[in-house]
């Protein structure tokens, strides 16, 4: 039996430890999400965006991604609502 290390350990419950989440792994995998952007898997359950290294735990594909909040157009405008908060100060 041959263990793989780049997939993240589940319980008999099928529930994925926080800890696994964020554990880096070795991997050259790369997956395109439904808008054309390419995502590296980085840790045994987080994949980050290339484009803009954007990290989300169980990739784009996963329950925590939502392309309202996340897409790299409202990413840059979120960014920049809080540097022109901060410059208010």
């Amino acid at each position: 039996m041959s263990n793989n290390f780049n997939i993240p350990c589940k319980d008999l419950k099928n529930n994925i430890s926080s800890v696994d989440i964020f554990r880096p792994v070795k991997s050259n995998e790369i997956i395109v999400d439904n808008y054309g952007y390419e995502w590296k898997k980085e840790t045994a359950d987080g994949w980050i965006r290339i484009k803009d290294n954007f990290f989300i735990p169980c990739g784009p594909n996963g329950s925590f991604y939502n392309h309202k909040y996340h897409s790299i157009e409202n990413r840059n405008l979120q960014n920049q609502h809080l540097l022109n908060l901060k410059n208010k100060k």
